[in-house]
């Protein structure tokens, strides 16, 4: 599910024209560890993967079931559902 949304949120960003170190900056982060998340090499904690989704204009919203003991994450782009 985790690299599904990278997936996701790497498509947006090239499609609005933004670059890694843009982001980077936005997210006060490297762009080595951009790159790595992009590239599935790396797994950005819960924190900056809503960071980054922000930053891209989206909102993520995330529901958790501890009975079947594991996260659903969600992202909802601002005005849809």
């Amino acid at each position: 599910m985790i690299p599904d949304i990278i997936n996701f949120l790497t498509k947006r960003r090239i499609h609005l024209g933004i670059s890694q170190r843009e982001i980077c900056r936005k997210l006060s982060t490297s762009n080595s560890t951009v790159h790595a998340w992009e590239n599935n090499t790396q797994t950005p904690e819960l924190t900056s993967l809503i960071r980054w989704a922000e930053a891209l204009g989206l909102t993520v919203t995330y529901k958790i079931h501890e009975e079947r003991n594991f996260v659903q994450l969600e992202i909802i782009v601002e005005g849809e559902k």
